[in-house]
């Protein structure tokens, strides 16, 4: 009876189980109950009532009483307590030796259900670090490349289309290198949120995943480049209209993408992937922020804009027979694919080159500046102007 009572009263301590199941557990504990006692007793109405109350108390705390050894035990000394008073023809002795059974095998179903538990718990956790990036929560590369396999083998096998979009975060070492990785860490969030966010608001089946460092990917099963090609311009252009925040500093973000769909020759899915990553490098040779479909690069907007970071520094020249600075050479880099180098075109207004030239004279402790200009530049007027109020002589 005590192995009866245990196996009809543990399910009512099971994880998310509705109102309705619960109340109908309980049930079947009363019947149990009402099969083994007397039906008319005050003290069988006494005991029916405190029954009541701890399926209720159970119900409130039912997680607490399911995986704390404390709270557990004290649910089934108070039930295997009440089922055994008033037993008829059984002794103290025997009623004690009775509930001590009861306690041993529900330390064990505890002990049990809670080591499954944990071992579930686990593997739940070893599974989302596998399928899922731990950053941005996107799809991880493994469960990108297990889903693109079983997608290939399905469009194979039934003559559908198949289409893997790749994408990369332009200039994305400008952001870690400017304002540190942990800006970098935050950008990658709040890109993948946002295409997650709108690529949800298209299809709920479309998945985003993170394949890479700033590279994405999102995989689609039975729609060829056509179908998806304004999906993906809008995607283009949701990244470039928004703006990321990051302590107090706003930025603006743009993707490069690059797309294809199963083409007849393709002997695995790695072709289809290969060939999606070449046309995103060929979006990034083509000026960013736009998609590469088999080869074409088609305007995705007229708004369209490159965006380089210039700095200008100065280099002393010395004399080197006195350690002497007696002029300086201004110089100007690029920053572009991660590296600094000198410019191949840089084309501003004159006002600005003489504001440059101006607070550069401002800065050198000695006045006098070497410059290479091109003949456009020197046969502009603004600019021999600016040179020689700023260093009194013309160039």
């Amino acid at each position: 009876m005590s192995l009866q009572l245990l196996i009809i009263s543990y399910p009512v301590l099971e994880d998310n189980i509705s109102g309705a199941h619960y109340a109908l557990r309980w049930g079947i504990i009363l019947a149990f109950w009402w099969a083994n006692h007397p039906w008319f007793s005050s003290i069988t109405v006494v005991m029916d009532l405190l029954l009541i109350l701890l399926a209720v108390i159970v119900y409130r705390f039912r997680e607490q009483v399911h995986y704390e050894w404390w709270a557990n035990s004290a649910f089934a000394l108070l039930l295997c307590c009440m089922y055994w008073f008033r037993m008829g023809d059984t002794t103290l002795g025997l009623q004690f030796r009775y509930e001590v059974l009861f306690l041993i095998m529900n330390g064990y179903a505890f002990m049990t259900w809670t080591h499954d538990r944990r071992e579930a718990q686990a593997k739940a956790e070893l599974a989302a670090q596998v399928n899922y990036d731990t950053l941005t929560n996107a799809g991880s590369l493994a469960m990108f490349r297990a889903d693109a396999y079983a997608a290939f083998v399905d469009a194979q096998r039934q003559h559908c289309d198949m289409t893997v979009l790749t994408m990369d975060v332009d200039s994305f070492k400008n952001v870690n290198d400017t304002f540190g990785h942990s800006a970098g860490d935050a950008a990658l969030i709040h890109m993948a949120a946002l295409l997650e966010d709108f690529l949800q608001d298209v299809d709920a089946n479309y998945r985003l995943y993170r394949t890479g460092g700033e590279e994405f990917a999102v995989l689609l099963p039975g729609q060829n480049t056509e179908q998806f090609m304004p999906t993906a311009q809008q995607c283009i252009e949701t990244v470039r209209r928004a703006r990321f925040d990051y302590h107090g500093r706003s930025n603006r973000l743009t993707v490069s993408m690059g797309m294809t769909e199963v083409h007849p020759g393709d002997r695995n899915v790695e072709d289809v992937i290969q060939r999606a990553d070449h046309n995103m490098y060929l979006s990034k040779q083509r000026g960013r922020d736009c998609i590469t479909v088999n080869g074409d690069t088609p305007e995705t907007s007229h708004l369209r804009e490159v965006t380089m970071t210039y700095t200008f520094f100065t280099q002393p020249i010395v004399n080197i027979n006195t350690s002497d600075v007696f002029a300086s050479e201004l110089r100007l880099r690029t920053y572009e694919d991660g590296e600094w180098r000198p410019p191949v075109n840089f084309d501003i207004s004159a006002a600005s080159f003489t504001h440059i030239l101006t607070h550069v004279a401002d800065q050198l402790s000695v006045k006098r500046l070497n410059g290479d200009f091109s003949l456009t530049e020197l046969q502009t007027p603004a600019i021999r102007d600016g040179w020689s109020n700023s260093f009194g002589r013309r160039p």
